[in-house]
């Protein structure tokens, strides 16, 4: 066999082993995540000496072992009364049960979770 064609043959070889997928692998698609969270008064917290500053969002698909698709901290700026966040997380199906959980905090002191089931 020539140099040529055996070159050509590894190329062509190296390229079909680099586009190859699985044709039975999920599709995955995004989908956004809204939540409207609702956080104690100030005035209850203070009596404690306490704030929220931060905002933790967890999303994670129930699976075995559990799957966490998104986990961010926001920074909750002072008399904050929402915060906006753009949160997407990769669906494998159109329809899904997912895990949300928010965590409000102090500095590093987890203050409330509020965890939820959601279908997207």
């Amino acid at each position: 066999m020539n140099w040529t064609l055996r070159v050509l043959l590894t190329a062509g070889l190296a390229l079909t082993l680099a586009t190859c997928q699985d044709g039975t692998a999920p599709q995955t698609t995004f989908a956004p995540v809204a939540v409207a969270p609702v956080f104690p008064s100030d005035a209850a917290l203070q009596s404690f000496g306490l704030a929220i500053d931060g905002v933790r969002f967890i999303v994670v698909r129930p699976s075995a072992p559990p799957d966490t698709l998104a986990d961010t901290t926001l920074a909750l700026p002072p008399n904050a009364k929402s915060i906006d966040v753009d949160l997407r997380v990769p669906l494998i199906s159109s329809a899904e049960t997912l895990y949300v959980s928010i965590v409000a905090m102090s500095g590093a002191i987890r203050l409330f979770t509020g965890p939820r089931r959601s279908k997207c």
